[in-house]
């Protein structure tokens, strides 16, 4: 679907549209479940199935061909917990109030969940607890570690409750440490340095971390070169390629259970991610410095 813009609150709207009202009740009469996974700070323009030069997608790929592929979706947020919230209630981040790392949802506010939980739906969750996923409807947490997705594949084969699972994927999350074998495909370890060690090791790259009080783990001082740039990218791309491989499996396992079949998917992403595209990467500084391009924004939006 090419026209216009999809800013991705669409829990909310998928609650109401015709298609899956009609879809709620399968030949069997048994209601349709939707799992929803989100891959942190995925970019579709680094990804084939949205026509990236590389093949970092050929699973998604094949997935894609019965799905719907939404080519310009969009996030309200460049970080996680405001973007999430807006997916899970439809409401953007000055009325959800999602503006900080400790902000709550007022529970007494509507959201497409609650709706889902009246219906008799169970709600499970990758994360439950804490300000940003408190308030609008999860119930349960989302399978056992260490795999949580793949767990809980297992143990609803043969349970009929209708459910909307939450599964988020920090694979393509900074630090990027692809597998080796991705790392070869793109010659993403073909250089090493100071900067690009920075890059494989640790979750946040401040731009100015001078300038921001900041808590959590970060690289600290970090100066890249031009050489770097295109090291970078083949890192995250590599990375991509490993998160599909993951998808597949689920996705294979799905369909060999029949779980797929009474199941809406929905693949999508919180927010983008900055590769040089001005200036620097990650989503962190980008975000303090107020800016949100579409690199920072932009998402994919398969829905099967």
């Amino acid at each position: 679907m090419k026209p216009g813009r999809i800013l991705v609150v669409f829990l909310a709207a998928l609650l109401v549209t015709p298609w899956f009202s009609a879809a709620q009740a399968t030949p069997d009469d048994q209601q349709l479940s939707v799992l929803l996974i989100t891959v942190d700070n995925l970019r579709p323009d680094r990804m084939s199935v949205y026509g990236h030069f590389r093949d970092t997608t050929p699973n998604l790929k094949k997935f894609a061909r019965e799905s719907l592929v939404f080519e310009n979706a969009f996030s309200t947020s460049a970080w996680t917990a405001p973007g999430m919230v807006s997916i899970f209630t439809g409401y953007y981040p000055p009325v959800h109030a999602q503006h900080g790392r400790f902000s709550y949802y007022d529970d007494d506010m509507a959201s497409a969940l609650k709706v889902l939980a009246d219906s008799g739906y169970e709600i499970l969750g990758q994360a439950i607890r804490g300000p940003s996923h408190q308030g609008f409807g999860f119930q349960k947490i989302l399978g056992k570690k260490p795999d949580r997705l793949q767990s809980f594949i297992e143990a609803r084969v043969d349970d009929p409750t209708p459910f909307f699972a939450w599964a988020h994927l920090t694979d393509v999350h900074l630090p990027y440490d692809p597998s080796p074998l991705s790392a070869g495909l793109f010659d993403a370890d073909r250089r090493s340095n100071a900067a690009l060690e920075a890059v494989r090791k640790h979750r946040v790259i401040l731009r100015h971390p001078e300038r921001v009080d900041v808590k959590f783990d970060h690289a600290g001082k970090v100066e890249f070169d031009n050489e770097d740039i295109p090291v970078v990218r083949a890192l995250y791309d590599a990375e991509v390629v490993d998160v599909d491989a993951r998808l597949g499996r689920y996705l294979a396992r799905m369909r060999e259970t029949g779980l797929l079949e009474r199941t809406i998917v929905i693949l999508s992403a919180d927010h983008g991610e900055e590769l040089f595209d001005h200036g620097w990467l990650g989503h962190a500084s980008t975000g303090y410095d107020a800016k949100l391009y579409d690199e920072l924004i932009r998402i994919p939006l398969i829905i099967r």
